[in-house]
């Protein structure tokens, strides 16, 4: 069953989670071409300025649907692992100076060739309509916590990027074992299993270790040992993260699912199947 019946009914629920935002002038910045709709939705609930960012994917030459990385209006660009190593300097040059002449053909028709709205001191609200490589998402966003995310869907988010790298060994042990090996399907396998390594790592570094869970002092008993197991599982999940980029080992894929659940009850507590654990936006960007 899914979530939302088309982009606009995700946009209002979208606009519902971020009504907090209302009062603040906020910027709504959408991603075409999927995120405008969202996007729109959460600009007219929350009465905020609206513009769209043109940032575009870096497609492999002979498959334009999988990304090897993107690149942002202002020319930055963010690649894959190993995306440098699988393709000729001079193909990717060439693709990115494509997407060059697409952002700017975009932004004449999209923005009318206007700059993007001042974003210093303001709170913006990043918009798209779902993540796959997440190159352009990356591109887009800052390292700042939103709130927009709760603690309970990064702990999906972190489940569902376990099962796609169990997806992505199994399918590189079939493609491994054919007489005719396909090797352009083995190496998108491969660095999907790796994206998805580092997405899983990037949660639990840059979500959960910077912004939520706090130090205590081993003056404080019983909060200081629970925090010290805290840290001691989300180690391990680093750490096994970091033996599936190396391996095809699905043992490794069972000890991630054991350490986040751990982690789960851990940090939810008991019942943490069913009840929510959320955080009120700490800060905003």
């Amino acid at each position: 069953m899914n979530m939302f019946k088309d982009r606009k009914d995700a946009g209002q629920k979208l606009a519902k989670a971020l009504t907090a935002y209302k009062g603040e002038e906020p910027l709504v910045l959408a991603i075409p071409r999927g995120g405008v709709v969202v996007g729109h939705q959460v600009a007219g609930h929350l009465k905020s300025d609206f513009s769209i960012i043109v940032v575009r994917k870096l497609p492999f030459p002979d498959n334009p649907e999988a990304e090897f990385g993107a690149i942002a209006e202002d020319g930055s660009t963010y690649f894959v692992n190993r995306a440098l190593d699988i393709l000729p300097s001079d193909t990717i040059e060439q693709i990115i100076e494509e997407q060059k002449l697409e952002i700017n053909r975009r932004i004449d028709v999209l923005r009318k060739g206007r700059p993007l709205p001042a974003i210093k001191n303001r709170t913006v609200i990043l918009v798209d309509d779902g993540i796959a490589v997440g190159s352009t998402m990356v591109l887009s966003h800052c390292e700042i916590p939103c709130g927009i995310y709760d603690d309970r869907m990064r702990l999906d988010m972190m489940a569902e990027h376990i099962t796609t790298i169990e997806t992505a060994m199994k399918q590189i042990h079939e493609l491994s074992e054919e007489n005719n090996k396909n090797h352009n399907q083995l190496v998108r396998w491969i660095v999907n299993k790796e994206n998805h390594a580092d997405y899983l790592s990037d949660i639990v570094t840059q979500y959960f270790m910077k912004q939520r869970i706090k130090p205590k002092d081993n003056s404080e008993g019983q909060a200081y040992q629970d925090y010290i197991q805290k840290l001691t599982l989300l180690h391990k999940l680093m750490v096994c993260s970091m033996k599936c980029k190396q391996t095809t080992d699905l043992s490794n894929v069972t000890k991630l699912r054991e350490h986040l659940d751990q982690f789960r009850s851990a940090y939810l507590g008991a019942g943490s199947s069913t009840s929510g654990h959320s955080h009120e936006p700490e800060q905003k960007h």
